[in-house]
């Protein structure tokens, strides 16, 4: 009421009218809800102030401590350690010799590297490993694990967090991972011993002219080893949420164009039809055939914090053929597709190839020229041939079709805009999104060019004419076309 008082008088004494006072009172009154007031603007701005200054002037430590606010959620840990590559701040392993038990920051060469926490490992706790830094700081680096056994208190630690330790890479500085994974037993074991041997004060085994000998340490040989890469990955992916070792190797495309994104969960289902930059490793490679023996490929590529699916459809295929193959780090310029069921994928338009050597990391374009790229978003399929049948909801349709009967027919018209580039585009997109709603249904399309209509049929062309293809698109299409669905 008194606010309402007020802001009356206030405006009374501009000049305004009672009845325009009220009534501009009754504007402003439901704003009071989440209306900020000043000291509280003010609060705000100063820790937005706080925050950017602190990531542009102290960038090792913010993205520290944002890893350490973030630890215990895989997904935002993902998100930060893909910044962290962004800002060319590397981020290391677990490492029980180097580590803390959060993400701690270390420079190398005057060059910020964050080591991962190792609490922020799956199934272990800040508990578990506490007493492991305690002793390692007091203690030094340890040579062997039978030293640290010794050493460390360590017996608390159980199977299950010790295997996961080793998994993600914190035992690696004593040899292969797989290797040490088989003798996790005989460490706990070890371990267990030894502090069962300090809580009954037998540290001696006998004494030798009034000396102290100490009992000698059991030995625990690790064998030689060689655990896959895509193991590692695998591993760290389950156990940090995120594959270091591909993050160490797409970082570098990162400051080849600030926009590129490098995590996978900066790929959403709500930016379907949207173009973007994308950058990864390829991790496997599909190739298939539509109904019509129209090769293209499935290349599974590999982001910080998982995995997406590229299709690369004949045109492009062809050009860059020897792109394609696992191991070689890409960036991928293409159309997000929601293929519904929280999946996603990318429709390839371009592709450039990142060459890593030892002497420096640079940008070697895939054999594609510039031209041809900008060829091959023009160009549209034939339609006067049938055209290909893609994938559905991540299958590939097979070249053999079942003859079921066909339910309903999906009609499309396209009127010329007098524009032959964007039409071209048009087109293009239309059909990449029919070949990736495979079906049953019938396609028929009318193409209206000076003052003709132009029918066009394609009889082994199937979709699955739902509602939701058919909004999809007269979206696309918008004022140049129409679509309907019949049956």
């Amino acid at each position: 009421a008194k606010e309402r008082e007020r802001f009356i008088e206030g405006a009374l004494a501009q000049g305004y009218s009672q009845e325009v006072a009220e009534r501009g009172f009754a504007l402003v009154e439901p704003f009071a809800g989440y209306a900020f007031n000043k000291a509280h603007s003010v609060s705000y701005g100063l820790i937005s102030y706080w925050t950017a200054y602190l990531k542009a002037n102290y960038p090792g430590e913010y993205m520290a401590s944002l890893l350490n606010g973030y630890s215990g959620n895989t997904d935002k840990v993902a998100t930060a350690v893909a910044e962290c590559a962004r800002l060319d701040i590397p981020v290391r392993a677990p490492d029980v010799n180097e580590g803390e038990v959060e993400f701690s920051l270390r420079y190398e060469d005057d060059r910020p590297t964050i080591l991962f926490g190792m609490a922020s490992v799956k199934n272990v706790g800040a508990a578990a490993v506490e007493p492991l830094v305690a002793a390692r700081r007091e203690h030094g680096p340890f040579d062997r694990i039978e030293e640290m056994c010794r050493a460390a208190e360590i017996g608390g630690l159980n199977k299950k967090a010790l295997e996961s330790l080793i998994k993600a890479g914190a035992f690696d500085c004593f040899g292969d991972r797989t290797s040490v994974l088989s003798i996790a037993g005989r460490i706990i074991s070890l371990a267990q011993s030894e502090t069962d041997l300090r809580g009954s004060s037998q540290t001696t085994m006998f004494d030798l002219f009034g000396e102290s000998v100490e009992i000698p340490l059991a030995q625990i040989p690790v064998e030689e080893g060689a655990t896959p890469e895509w193991q590692k990955g695998a591993w760290e992916l389950e156990l940090l949420g995120v594959d270091l070792s591909s993050v160490s190797s797409v970082s570098s495309l990162a400051s080849l164009d600030p926009s590129t994104i490098l995590s996978r969960d900066g790929i959403r289902a709500d930016m379907n039809g949207e173009e973007v930059s994308l950058a990864g490793q390829v991790d496997a490679i599909t190739n298939r055939y539509t109904r019509d023996d129209r090769p293209f490929t499935i290349a599974t590529l590999k982001m910080v914090g998982g995995e997406i699916d590229v299709f690369v459809w004949e045109e492009l295929q062809r050009s860059t053929a020897a792109v394609w193959q696992q191991g070689k780090l890409v960036r991928v310029v293409g159309t997000v597709r929601d293929r519904g069921e929280d999946r996603v994928s990318i429709s390839a338009v371009s592709v450039d190839e990142h060459v890593v050597d030892d002497a420096a990391s640079q940008l070697a374009t895939a054999p594609v020229a510039a031209a041809e790229q900008a060829d091959r978003r023009a160009a549209a399929h034939d339609l006067s041939s049938p055209g290909p049948i893609g994938p559905t909801n991540g299958s590939v349709a097979s070249r053999d079709r079942d003859d079921r009967p066909i339910r309903r027919k999906l009609s499309l018209r396209i009127t010329e805009s007098g524009e032959p580039e964007r039409d071209v585009r048009l087109l293009q997109q239309l059909v990449r999104t029919l070949i990736e709603h495979a079906g049953d249904d019938e396609v028929g399309m009318e193409i209206a060019t000076e003052g003709s209509l132009i029918r066009l049929n394609w009889p082994r062309l199937g979709v699955a004419a739902t509602d939701e293809l058919a909004a999809e698109l007269a979206d696309l299409l918008g004022d140049s076309g129409r679509v309907a669905l019949l049956g």
